[in-house]
C-alpha cells in the first residue's frame, strides 16, 4: 500500500483523496453531463452583452477558472462576483450564473434576487437548498451539480456547465475537442503522481511547518489562487497567493525586509509564458536563493491551455490534500466556516427573508 493511501485510511474520513484521484472521470462525466444543457429562448433571455458569474468559495471558482481560460477569447466582459450584491452594469442585457453548490450560499443568493430585480438573464447552477426552490417556484433554468460532496470538489462539474451554458447562450463554442484532451491529460499525470509519490510526500514535508507564498500569471493565475484555497481548506493552514506582474510593483520589496525561514515559496507555471515573464519569474528565482528561502516550481501538462490548467488544478490539490493527511488532518471538514454560518443564521435569519421575496418575483 501506497504511503499516501496508508495516510488516507488513517485520516482522511471523508474521502477527499479519492475525490481528488477521481478527476479524471468527474471531468469525463462533466462534459457528457451537460452537453445537453438548453440556453432559454423565451422572455428575458436575450444573447448577452456581458456575463457575470456569482458565487463564493469553493462555488467560485469555477467561476475563476474560465475567466483565466477565456481572458484573451471572449468578445464580452466575463466577470466573478464575489459578495451580496452584483456589479452595477447588470441589467436585461446580462447573463448572471449564481453558482451555490448547497444552494443556500447567503452572498450570492441577495446577489441573485438583486439581478432578477435588474431584469438579467438568470440560469442557476446548484446541487440542493432554496436556490433549487427558487427555481422550481419561477420556472428559472436550473443546472444541477451532483451531490454528495464539498464545494470544492465539485470543480469539474462548475467549469463544464459553465462552459456550455456560455456555448448554448452563443458566447463561445465549447471547445470539445480540446476538453477531449483533458480526460487523457488527467489520467496521464494522474499515473506519473503516483509514480513520483515520494517526492509529493518530500514537497509538503517542506510546507508543514512554514507559510506558502504563492505567485503565478494569466492564464494560470486561477490556480495560483486554488492552491492558496485548498491548502486553507483542506491543510487548515495560512497561505497567500499574488499575481504577477502586479507582485513586482509591491510584495517583491518584503523580501528586502527579515525573511527567517517562515516561508516557501511557489510558481505555478505553464507553456504560455512569454519571455518578458520568464525573465521576471527567473529574477525572483534568484532573489530567493539570496535570501534562504526554499522554492518550487508546478508545471502544468497537456498541448493546450485548457488540459494544462486542468492539470495544474489537479497537482495543486493533491498537494494541499497530501498536506492535511501528513499533518493527521482530515482533508474535509471546514469547522470555523461552518461556525461563522451558524452564527450568521441565528442572526440574520436570511431563510426567512429570502421566502419573503419569492413572492415578489415573477416567472420569466
Amino acid at each position: 500500500m501506497s504511503k499516501l493511501k496508508e495516510l488516507a485510511e488513517k485520516y482522511d474520513g471523508s474521502g477527499m483523496l479519492k475525490l481528488i484521484m477521481s478527476m479524471p472521470e468527474d471531468w469525463e462525466s462533466a462534459v457528457s453531463k451537460y452537453e445537453g444543457v438548453e440556453y432559454p429562448d423565451r422572455g428575458a433571455y436575450v444573447k448577452p452583452s456581458n456575463v457575470v458569474v456569482l458565487g463564493m468559495g469553493g462555488s467560485a471558482i469555477g467561476g475563476d477558472f474560465v475567466s483565466n481560460y477565456l481572458y484573451d477569447k471572449l468578445s464580452v466582459p466575463f466577470v466573478v462576483s464575489r459578495g451580496f450584491s452584483p456589479p452595477p452594469f447588470v441589467s436585461k442585457e446580462t447573463l448572471v450564473i449564481a453558482v451555490s453548490y448547497s444552494g443556500n450560499t447567503e452572498e450570492t443568493l441577495r446577489s441573485l434576487l438583486n439581478s432578477i430585480k435588474r431584469g438579467a438573464s438568470v440560469v442557476l447552477v446548484t446541487s440542493n437548498g432554496l436556490m433549487e426552490k427558487l427555481a422550481e417556484k419561477k420556472d428559472l433554468p436550473l443546472y444541477r451539480l451532483p451531490k454528495g460532496r464539498p464545494p470544492r470538489a465539485a470543480i469539474p462539474y462548475m467549469v463544464a456547465v459553465i462552459l456550455w451554458i456560455l456555448d448554448r447562450a452563443s458566447v463561445y463554442k465549447f471547445p470539445r475537442e480540446e476538453a477531449e484532451k483533458v480526460v487523457l491529460t488527467l489520467r496521464n499525470v494522474r499515473e506519473k503522481l503516483r509514480r513520483e509519490e515520494e517526492r509529493v510526500l518530500s514537497i509538503v514535508k517542506g510546507i508543514e511547518k512554514k507559510i506558502p507564498l504563492i505567485y503565478s500569471y494569466r492564464p494560470y493565475s486561477a490556480v495560483g489562487f486554488r492552491f492558496k484555497t485548498q491548502l486553507n481548506e483542506n491543510a487548515k493552514i495560512h497561505a497567500f497567493y499574488a499575481e504577477l506582474p502586479e507582485a513586482n510593483h509591491n510584495e517583491i520589496v518584503g523580501w528586502e525586509g527579515y525573511v527567517g525561514d517562515r516561508y516557501v515559496v511557489f510558481f505555478i507555471r505553464g507553456r504560455e509564458e512569454p519571455d518578458y515573464l520568464r525573465y521576471r519569474v527567473e529574477y525572483w528565482d534568484t532573489l530567493l536563493k539570496s535570501r534562504g528561502v526554499p522554492s518550487h516550481e508546478i508545471r502544468g501538462e497537456g498541448d493546450s491551455r485548457l488540459p494544462e490548467m486542468t492539470s495544474l488544478v489537479f497537482k495543486v490539490d493533491l498537494l494541499s490534500c497530501a498536506l492535511a493527511l501528513l499533518k493527521g488532518v482530515d482533508p474535509t471538514p471546514i469547522a470555523t466556516i461552518s461556525g461563522l454560518k451558524k452564527y450568521v443564521e441565528d442572526r440574520v435569519r436570511f431563510k426567512r427573508f429570502f421566502e419573503e421575496r419569492l413572492g415578489e418575483i415573477t416567472s420569466f
